[in-house]
């Protein structure tokens, strides 16, 4: 049997967080968001031909999120994983509770099985442990899409044990 728990999946649009130097006027919530403290507003900014939701609250320095998708068609290069305009990895928010209870640890990997018509594993789902986390993997659009994966989807997040020494 498969050392994991089952997770609720969310799945994240282009989006942008600015810094505190950076947050646009007058912005509206539109909705909050799973994560504590996080919501969405109305508004969106343009960069590089795209319109990026803005979410709150900031952040040390401001971030553009984007699809893997996204950047094929609108960046040069491949895509990058850090910096100011970043494909985001996915990642299993994950509270210290949870953290605690199944021994993760901050950046370790982790793998999600997907069911239904287009199950998958997607491996490399790097844990992100904060105290204000609610347990919960977040994937972009091109993965959720490949899998039929929607917003509050479960999926089973399977631990795989560290090798020993």
């Amino acid at each position: 049997m498969e050392n994991g728990f089952e997770v609720t999946c969310q799945v994240s649009g282009r989006h942008y967080h600015p810094s505190a130097a950076t947050v646009p006027p007058g912005l509206t919530k539109r909705n909050d968001m799973s994560q504590g403290g996080h919501w969405a507003a109305d508004q969106f900014v343009e960069a590089h031909g795209m319109r990026f939701r803005v979410i709150m609250p900031p952040r040390a320095e401001e971030l553009y999120e984007m699809s893997a998708t996204d950047w094929a068609l609108h960046m040069e290069g491949p895509p990058q994983f850090s910096g100011k305009f970043q494909v985001k990895l996915r990642h299993f928010h994950c509270s210290q509770a949870t953290a605690d209870k199944y021994a993760l640890t901050n950046n370790q990997k982790v793998s999600i099985k997907i069911g239904g018509l287009r199950a998958a594993i997607l491996n490399n789902v790097l844990v992100r442990i904060d105290e204000w986390s609610v347990d919960e993997v977040h994937l972009d659009w091109d993965e959720a899409n490949s899998t039929f994966l929607k917003n509050g989807d479960k999926a089973f997040l399977i631990i795989t044990p560290a090798p020993s020494a």
